[in-house]
């Protein structure tokens, strides 16, 4: 969603620095879930 924020600031507003702004909270955001969130274990096999 945000990204859809970052766009519409620019084209109506032609103000980059607040979509450069979103788009690090963006990354910020994706960053710490990717060191946070655990990696998905293997799923278990039946017998």
């Amino acid at each position: 969603m945000l990204t859809v924020d970052m766009a519409f600031r620019v084209n109506s507003y032609g103000d980059y620095a607040v979509a450069n702004a979103l788009g690090v909270v963006s990354l910020a955001i994706c960053g710490r879930a990717v060191v946070v969130l655990p990696a998905p274990q293997p799923a278990a096999k039946r017998r």
